[in-house]
């Protein structure tokens, strides 16, 4: 006997064994390996399949029954194979090439046997099945008629188990009902019922009621991380609001105390000599609050100026928050620093002291050109008194006249 070994691991089928000649009767047997456990508690069925011819054998114990034997005829058959278990579960197998040669039988020869089919093996069993079904039948009423009568008092009559089981037949594209009948001696007897021919599509019907909302389900998985943003551009000073600039402006501080005197500077390189110039400085300032009332300017040449308070105003709206201006000292020139860039640049004005002794006599030197003469005017000294008054709210200066003795000036805005 010729033994076509098929080994099947997961739905992967594959097989080995020798040629097969056609018009062979019980010859050719075949066995299955399966290698995974997926296909355990199945009913398996091997599929042979041959342009529009298909032969299906159920299995048993992993193999083609004896009585059957594997009989085709001449051609290229496809082979694969599935399995079903009863709450419906399917699994099927890619297929493999069976190649039968053509016999040396002649003309007018017997004719290889060709199997029933598993729809005809399903009909054939069927019928030993529902005849006996029948018997255990008349069987258990017999019992059961016996026992009412008190003829005896022996054991319950037994009673078929049956399993319905779904199958599907690829030939005819149909699904079905295998039946198995489960007798009392441990013998099984198999029926089965086909589905009829496919019906006409029937109408839509109404639409259902709605379904009760179902609960919340679950929070699902955080999901993935988004792609890292564009660097975002420095902070800078420009892009605070003048909001936030007010905010971080503090109160303005006291007017701090006059410092140290600084030492004496060394003594510089002796200049060439010059023509005499009249140095001007402010002696005094006499100041009087009231409104209208007059402030007195002395200057060191004997001459004065006058400057009078204007008459108070009403209270304006209170305005933006202002700078503020730093004095600064560079060779007796006073000149000031705004602390904001849009504010007014201030005048400057000369506060140098009055000229001091004569220092020890240089060599002569040459004679330089004459220059030209200037003294002070009084539009001059306006100016002076203006920036000083637009200033700042009051001005301190220190100086020594020509005898050498400190003064202290003080100087009030309007």
């Amino acid at each position: 006997m010729a033994l076509i070994d098929f080994y099947i691991r997961n739905q992967k089928l594959s097989k080995n064994g020798p040629e097969i000649v056609a018009d062979t009767i019980k010859y050719v047997d075949c066995s299955f390996t399966f290698k995974t456990s997926d296909w355990d508690g199945t009913d398996k069925w091997l599929l042979l399949e041959k342009g529009g011819t298909a032969h299906e054998v159920n299995l048993v114990d992993d193999a083609i029954p004896k009585e059957c034997g594997l009989s085709i005829g001449a051609g290229i058959w496809h082979a694969s194979l599935f399995g079903i278990r009863s709450d419906g579960t399917r699994i099927t197998t890619d297929s493999v090439t069976l190649e039968v040669k053509e016999s040396s039988i002649p003309e007018g020869g017997p004719l290889p046997v060709i199997e029933q089919t598993a729809s005809e093996q399903i009909a054939a069993r069927a019928q030993d099945a529902f005849a006996k079904a029948n018997e255990a039948l008349e069987t258990a009423n017999s019992v059961k008629e016996a026992a009412e009568n008190g003829e005896f008092n022996g054991k319950d009559g037994y009673t078929p188990v049956i399993e319905l089981e779904q199958t599907y037949e690829v030939a005819t594209d149909r699904s079905g009902i295998l039946i198995k009948v489960h007798h009392e001696d441990g013998s099984i007897s198999f029926a089965g019922l086909s589905d009829g021919e496919r019906g006409t599509k029937g109408e839509k019907g109404e639409p259902g009621a709605p379904g009760e909302k179902g609960e919340k389900g679950e929070p699902g998985e955080p999901g993935a991380d988004g792609e890292k943003g564009e660097q975002g551009e420095p902070f800078t000073y420009d892009k605070f609001t003048p909001e936030q600039l007010e905010a971080l402006r503090g109160p303005q501080g006291e007017q701090g105390i006059q410092g140290e005197q600084g030492e004496k500077g060394e003594r510089g390189e002796k200049g060439l000599p010059g023509n005499d110039g009249e140095s001007i400085t402010v002696l005094n300032v006499t100041h009087n609050s009231l409104d209208g009332g007059i402030n007195t300017v002395q200057f060191s040449d004997g001459t004065s100026l006058q400057v009078r308070n204007g008459q108070k105003g009403s209270k304006g709206d209170k305005g933006d928050s202002g700078g503020f201006y730093v004095p600064v000292v560079i060779n007796g020139i006073l000149s000031w620093d705004a602390s904001e860039d849009d504010m007014p640049d201030a005048n400057s004005a000369d506060i140098r002291g009055p000229k001091g002794e004569p220092g020890e006599k240089g060599e002569k030197g040459e004679t330089g050109a004459t220059g030209p003469a200037y003294t002070l005017t009084a539009a001059d000294k306006s100016s002076i008194v203006a920036a000083v008054k637009s200033s700042l709210e009051q001005l301190t200066l220190v100086g020594t006249d020509e005898n050498g003795a400190e003064h202290t000036w003080t100087i009030y805005g309007s």
